[in-house]
């Protein structure tokens, strides 16, 4: 899944990818929890209209994929 891949930040005009690694960074720093910083990590891509939950659900699993719907 490589959602966003090619998009870069409105204002820094660094990889969107970025963004999530600085928001995972973030969490990691109040949590240990795997998954809440993976889904931290990908918090927006199903807002990305290419990408559903279902596909999100198979390679990441349900309580990631819920986080980030959440």
């Amino acid at each position: 899944m490589c959602a966003r891949r090619d998009q870069r930040r409105k204002y820094e005009d660094a990889p969107y990818v970025v963004h999530g690694e600085q928001n995972a960074r973030t969490v990691a720093e109040y949590s240990d929890d795997p998954n809440v910083i993976a889904a931290a990590m990908m918090h927006d891509v199903l807002e990305d209209p290419d990408v559903t939950a279902g596909e999100m659900r198979r390679p990441f699993g349900d309580t990631i994929t819920d986080c980030v719907g959440s």
